[in-house]
């Protein structure tokens, strides 16, 4: 398979997800495997992962089940880059990849508290792009990022290269320049994702919680990865 990657996010542990645009189908897909992805595969660290790569992941098979349906397995010894498309390239294909609202998620998406979430197993699918519709508000908030979505409703913003080299702290140089490429852009698309089930602590069930997984704007210049010095 081979996938134009359009979604890096970060996670604990210097682990990693990443996901895209299967060059074949156009369909979204979400490349995972038994274990969670080292952060290693990040171009940042020699990998072949980076915003508008495309990657040839080898021989994969469906993997996904709901909410989580875009996952296919692969074999990490199998990756190679291919190529990385210009900007222009890479803004034509979230062009063709929006949605134009997250209904596409179905009924099980519904407010929780002060986020969106389905129950454990619900939802149509997991990865929804967006053309925003006004400049997205992100503030950082007792050490997190954060993205207002509605009023009182704040989603996890997970975007890899709005974190330092340790993916926990965020990188408030790269959230500046992000936000002044915001002001002046004619464009910008919202990648979103349901994450993993988990229980969160006070809760009797485990849910599956929308976060926004990256921001996408031409001419930001941290629009691909920084290598690591």
């Amino acid at each position: 398979m081979k996938a134009l990657i359009t979604d890096l996010t970060r996670m604990y542990d210097y682990h990693a997800c990443a996901a895209g645009i299967d060059m074949d189908t156009g369909k979204r897909v979400r490349p995972v495997q038994l274990g969670r992805l080292s952060s290693r595969l990040l171009s940042s660290r020699g990998g072949a992962l980076d915003i508008g790569n495309v990657v040839d992941f080898g021989r994969c098979r469906p993997h996904g089940k709901p909410p989580e349906v875009e996952d296919v397995l692969f074999d990490q010894r199998g990756v190679r880059l291919l190529n990385s498309v210009p900007s222009a390239d890479f803004f034509a294909a979230l062009r063709r990849a929006a949605e134009d609202s997250l209904d596409v998620i179905g009924p099980a998406l519904v407010r929780f508290g002060n986020a969106l979430t389905t129950e454990s197993g619900k939802g149509l699918r997991s990865l929804v792009l967006l053309r925003a519709t006004e400049t997205p508000l992100i503030a950082i908030s007792n050490g997190r990022l954060r993205f207002k979505w509605l009023d009182g409703v704040w989603l996890s913003v997970t975007d890899v290269r709005l974190y330092r080299h340790d993916l926990a702290t965020p990188d408030e140089a790269k959230l500046a320049s992000l936000k002044r490429a915001m002001q002046s852009a004619d464009e910008i698309f919202l990648s979103f994702g349901l994450g993993r089930a988990w229980q969160q602590p006070g809760d009797d069930q485990e849910r599956h919680y929308l976060q926004l997984n990256n921001i996408h704007v031409p001419d930001w210049p941290d629009w691909r990865l920084s290598p690591e010095r």
